[in-house]
């Protein structure tokens, strides 16, 4: 009774090693270079790691939104900002590049991801820098909210930074992946300093301008004297100031005039002293006089 037993046993083992031979054989057959183990990784890879930032965004990013509910602190804003729009694009690209790793892939579709990577990271880095630039304009200007010439300013500069900081992570990406960056920087310093040059009147009013922003000399509102011109100021741009004259024309000054100039703001007058005369005949009566 004891050897049927053993032999059907046996049997079953056979079996189960042909089964366990025949998987494994599956599991090294290769396909585009890379065999059916390590793509069965890679997937495993990138779901645990989608799950895993999935998980971490519904317990981290909620609570921040949570707090931000019962406080509406500007930082804590900014804190939930920088996760939402970088921190968690990043894990999850980040788990994606880490899936393809484990693959064996060609060389030019290895260095076009290398150079994905490079304008994600260079992306991304510049989308952080202008939130941190925006989060300290919006401190900036929450100083003097009744300052309208001060806010619409800091919306400019918030423009100018945007173009600049652009520009720069362009230029770093372009020198991550090789290009000869170099000569090209070379040929924009000469050109600039001929734009510079040609362009030296622009640019001091353009300074000027950022002078009257921070320093505040004026605002809108104000009746300001510049010599023998006086009004009150309609508008502050880049290059001129308007001025509203008393018999009505615009009085357009370059920004760099008003900042050479002496300049008198009678708007931040507390009391104001006039000194009339009066004159009356010889021949007016004491009642008149009274």
């Amino acid at each position: 009774m004891g050897e049927p037993f053993l032999g059907n046993t046996r049997k079953g083992d056979k079996m189960n090693f042909g089964e366990m031979n025949f998987k494994m054989e599956i599991l090294d057959r290769v396909f585009f270079g890379n065999t059916v183990l390590a793509y069965a990784i890679s997937l495993a890879i990138l779901f645990v790691g989608l799950i895993f930032v999935k998980v971490l965004a519904k317990v981290v990013v909620k609570r921040v939104k949570d707090r931000i509910k019962k406080d509406t602190a500007d930082l804590e804003s900014l804190i939930a900002q920088v996760l939402g729009g970088v921190v968690m694009p990043v894990l999850y690209l980040s788990c994606v590049y880490a899936s393809l790793k484990i693959l064996n892939l060609p060389a030019k579709l290895d260095t076009l991801i290398g150079a994905l990577e490079v304008a994600v990271i260079t992306f991304f880095a510049a989308r952080l820098a202008l939130m941190i630039i925006g989060y300290g304009l919006r401190v900036y200007a929450a100083r003097k909210p009744e300052d309208v010439t001060l806010v619409r300013s800091l919306e400019t500069m918030f423009r100018a930074s945007k173009y600049l900081v652009w520009a720069m992570a362009v230029i770093i990406f372009l020198d991550n992946i090789g290009f000869k960056i170099s000569a090209v920087i070379a040929g924009l310093g000469i050109g600039g300093v001929a734009v510079a040059i040609a362009a030296q009147a622009v640019f001091k009013d353009f300074f000027s301008y950022f002078s009257i922003v921070f320093d505040r000399p004026f605002k809108l509102g104000d009746f300001i004297i510049i010599g023998d011109f006086m009004g009150t100021v309609e508008y502050i741009g880049i290059k001129t100031t308007r001025i509203r004259s008393l018999s009505g024309e615009q009085l357009i000054f370059s920004n760099t005039d008003l900042t050479e100039s002496r300049v008198r703001n009678y708007q931040m007058m507390r009391k104001r002293r006039v000194l009339f005369r009066l004159g009356v005949t010889y021949d007016t009566s004491f009642e008149n006089l009274k």
